[in-house]
């Protein structure tokens, strides 16, 4: 089973990657409980700068990967909650499918960005299970996913206990 962009965060976050504290909402839980999700997360961010990330199902699968497809709506104030539920209302509208599965990524805003980029958990030409990041040296932290850049770098990580499973 595909693990959702998310997920995926959290698990390179126990691995030491420096990614930014989240938190995830389900669209089930949302549309069931909103209010009380929304008031959760801006409790939770105190008033600092969120960005509301898509999260969803078909977005990063083993096949391909569709970095940038969904929207993000960066700066969102987390005092302010209408602001909050109008940001997640834009990411859940961008889902191609609207499925209960698909998820909401709350991050806090990132500050002095040296380097910024994408990471898959797949290499999308041949499917090597490698963990693939590309990145650019830039504070703009849209350049890889919105493809305005051309000076981006690519590290790869081999897992070998991925690449050579014993029998």
């Amino acid at each position: 089973m595909n693990k959702s962009k998310g997920e995926t965060l959290k698990i390179l976050k126990k691995k030491g990657f420096n990614v930014p504290d989240l938190k995830l909402i389900n669209l089930k839980d949302y549309k069931k409980f909103n209010q009380k999700k929304t008031f959760e997360i801006c409790k939770y961010f105190k008033g600092a700068k969120i960005a509301v990330r898509s999260s969803s199902k078909d977005e990063d699968t083993s096949k391909s990967s569709m970095a940038g497809k969904y929207n993000s709506v960066l700066n969102v104030n987390s005092n302010n909650i209408k602001a909050v539920q109008s940001a997640i209302k834009g990411v859940i509208k961008s889902y191609k499918k609207q499925s209960n599965q698909n998820q909401v990524i709350f991050q806090k805003m990132v500050k002095n960005v040296k380097y910024s980029g994408v990471c898959t958990t797949i290499d999308t030409h041949n499917y090597l299970p490698i963990i693939k990041i590309n990145f650019t040296e830039d504070q703009d932290t849209t350049l890889i996913t919105s493809g305005k850049t051309n000076k981006s770098r690519t590290i790869n990580i081999f897992e070998k206990k991925k690449l050579f499973k014993k029998k």
